[in-house]
């Protein structure tokens, strides 16, 4: 199913549907850009409901250089859309 129409049915939370959507446009510009390189405050577009201990995980992550602070942001996100499947698989 196409993320827009999974939003647009409703079965996103519009927060989530949008730090998914920033995902996926980073990983488009990885894919189409040679000399591309993700910034701190696109990596902010994929907070979604962060604890205190995230926001605090990402802040050190972001002080050791981009490339933590993508692992980190990502993971976090990961873990949120994990999170979606309420029953087992």
């Amino acid at each position: 199913m196409k993320l827009d129409l999974a939003n647009s049915m409703g079965l996103l939370e519009h927060n989530l549907f949008s730090a998914i959507k920033a995902a996926n446009n980073i990983r488009n510009k990885y894919s189409h850009k040679d000399n591309y390189s993700v910034s701190i405050a696109e990596l902010n577009s994929l907070k979604y409901n962060w604890t205190n201990d995230q926001a605090k995980a990402f802040k050190g992550a972001c002080a050791k250089g981009t490339g933590e602070a993508v692992k980190i942001a990502m993971l976090f996100l990961c873990w949120s859309a994990i999170g979606l499947v309420k029953s087992d698989i």
